[in-house]
């Protein structure tokens, strides 16, 4: 082992000697680089090989290849740059394809190797390791797409991109990502060749012929489409492949092929319905009169400039889609169905960009969902927090805010945001009592109610309301995660209003309660700590009996303690806190405490 080792070493020696002679490190630097280097090539020569070595390795050498370029930018120095980068970059390479070949199925290492590559534009490792990496990872279909993915951003070459999904897809022949990426690649291809067309055109230059025509006109990803079709039959797919065609102007054929496709093989699928409207949405109408029941009134004639791909004004365009919605819930009276169509509706609603157009037509549409959805038993309680949203932002729908809140809880009496939204409205119209009496109600249906606990402890602080300390015992008494909750907000209450020595009383009755509250401890360190003749020893009981209880999985206490003592206390026994720290906490704790224990240290002494 030490052989190998040495005989590396000898192969640095002239590359650091150019760092030092041409000045960019000083010697005693270039002395501790290869003392490190060493360490590192024993330890990745042992026996027991470790992930964890190779990897701090290869940082090692990568943040030194950032100095050099650093301090070569900085100096102006560009000396042997050529030779000394490449040397470096090749050394990372190499533990790279090292540790890849003792790990081939970690996909984070082959991630990282092509990301370095990318970074120092070597392309062509990249490409070698892409065929490796498919040799030993089939299974995983991402990585065909990743790997023609790369091919067509970094290579341009469609060739190739085009081979690594058809090879992805002997491995996974019915695998949507692989036909949904090979038909976006061939709607690329289709895109290009037009634009050739188009300036060789103007120079009287193209020379047709029989293939590039068939791309040009979309034959062949027509092809793509039917192959992928005939394995993968469902109504979401085809969207798919739709909304990867939309975004190529020159694809309008396939877009309507595919439209036509869902509305003959799909018509009582919701996924359908949804395409339709937002085809009309984004102005591209289609021909849906088959869709619709015969007392429809809708107008979903196709005028030829919206066929020829031009976009019809806004609120027409909202309207179109609007009226595919109240079809498709006629036809389709279903949860999915009307989720699609107040998605929808929310996002027209919402849109920042029009949101300066249109506003009475879009605030009658919202409306008219959201109130078409309630008396249909379809509002989900999501709905309703968002059409609660809209009317607290106008001062005309209290009424029906209040009427709509009411009902919220009435369909689901177990919703903790829409009690919560109840019980804040009130309170905001300082109706304390009514909105105690609601809270009274909500946290015998609500399981997880701390936030309404909260809330009306708020409410009764800034109002100074004589029953607080009533609703706070209360909230204690209810043990579990509620008294947990409100144990350190009455702590703080009576600080504030009691004084500190009432509330070191109830901290003392307080805290041999089991479960212990780590946020209880937390807060007597406050009230401790903000006392004008601060009692060292009183905090330090509290951080004791915290790390007591916590110290084992919570490294935050800990290190809170020792930036209180070091700030505060005595620093001399941060060591002692250090040494407890290492033996309760776990392994996996420790190193992580260890980590920010000495950023602490850094920061205190900087």
């Amino acid at each position: 082992m030490a052989e190998f080792v040495e005989f590396r070493c000898e192969e640095w020696v002239s590359e650091l000697e150019s760092l030092e002679k041409i000045q960019l490190f000083e010697p005693k630097e270039i002395k501790s680089l290869v003392t490190k280097r060493r360490e590192f090539e024993y330890k990745i020569e042992r026996r027991s090989k470790s992930k964890e070595d190779f990897l701090r390795y290869i940082q090692f050498e990568v943040d030194f290849l950032r100095i050099i370029n650093a301090r070569r930018e900085k100096t102006g120095i560009n000396a042997n740059k050529a030779s000394i980068e490449h040397k470096q970059i090749n050394r990372i390479i190499r533990l790279f394809k090292q540790i890849i070949f003792r790990h081939p199925d970690d996909i984070k290492l082959w991630m990282s190797l092509f990301k370095f590559c990318s970074d120092v534009k070597q392309h062509s490792i990249v490409s070698k390791m892409l065929v490796r990496m498919l040799q030993h990872n089939s299974d995983k279909e991402d990585l065909w797409v990743y790997a023609a993915q790369w091919t067509m951003e970094n290579e341009k070459s469609i060739a190739n991109a085009r081979q690594f999904l058809t090879k992805g897809l002997r491995h996974h022949p019915s695998s949507e990502k692989l036909y949904l990426e090979l038909f976006r690649i061939e709607l690329e291809h289709m895109k290009k060749k037009i634009k050739v067309k188009e300036l060789a055109s103007k120079n009287n230059k193209w020379e047709p012929n029989e293939i590039t025509e068939n791309i040009i006109c979309g034959k062949l990803v027509e092809v793509i489409y039917k192959t992928a079709t005939k394995i993968l039959e469902s109504a979401e797919f085809k969207v798919d492949l739709l909304n990867v065609a939309k975004n190529y102007s020159d694809a309008i054929d396939i877009q309507n092929k595919i439209l036509n496709d869902l509305i003959n093989a799909h018509s009582k699928e919701e996924v359908t319905w949804n395409a339709i409207a937002k085809r009309e949405y984004d102005g591209f109408s289609c021909d849906w009169s088959i869709l619709k029941s015969e007392g429809d009134a809708m107008d979903t004639a196709v005028d030829e400039e919206e066929k020829n791909g031009e976009k019809s004004p806004l609120r027409g365009r909202i309207q179109k889609s609007i009226d595919v919605y109240e079809a498709a819930i006629k036809k389709l009276n279903t949860d999915k169905m009307w989720n699609y169509y107040l998605d929808h509706v929310m996002e027209v609603y919402t849109n920042s960009t029009l949101k300066p157009k249109l506003p009475i037509f879009k605030s009658r549409i919202f409306q008219n969902a959201m109130e078409g959805a309630l008396n249909s038993n379809h509002l989900t309680e999501k709905y309703i927090m968002n059409w609660i949203d809209t009317l607290k932002k106008s001062e005309k729908q209290c009424t029906k805010l209040e009427e709509l809140l009411l009902k919220g809880v009435m369909l689901y009496p177990g919703s903790l945001p829409l009690w919560h939204a109840r019980i804040r409205y009130h309170l905001s119209l300082d109706e304390g009592e009514k909105g105690k009496e609601l809270f009274k109600e909500a946290v015998t249906k609500v399981t997880d109610c701390v936030p309404l606990w909260e809330l009306v402890i708020e409410y009764c602080k800034l109002k100074k309301t004589p029953d607080i300390e009533e609703i706070f015992k209360d909230g204690i008494r209810r043990r579990g995660r509620v008294a947990q909750a409100i144990k350190p907000l009455y702590l703080e209450w009576l600080a504030e209003t009691k004084g500190v020595e009432e509330t070191r009383r109830v901290f003392e009755t307080s805290e041999i309660l089991h479960p212990p509250c780590l946020e209880l401890y937390r807060v007597m360190v406050k009230v401790e700590t903000k006392q004008s003749d601060c009692d060292n020893k009183r905090v330090r009981r509290c951080f004791e009996l915290a790390t007591l209880y916590f110290g084992r999985e919570d490294t935050s206490i800990w290190l809170d303690f020792i930036n209180w003592e070091m700030k505060e206390g005595d620093a001399a026994k941060v060591h002692e806190i250090h040494s407890a720290a290492m033996k309760s906490l776990t392994p996996e704790k420790a190193d992580e405490f260890m980590t920010e224990y000495n950023f602490i240290k850094l920061n205190f002494h900087s």
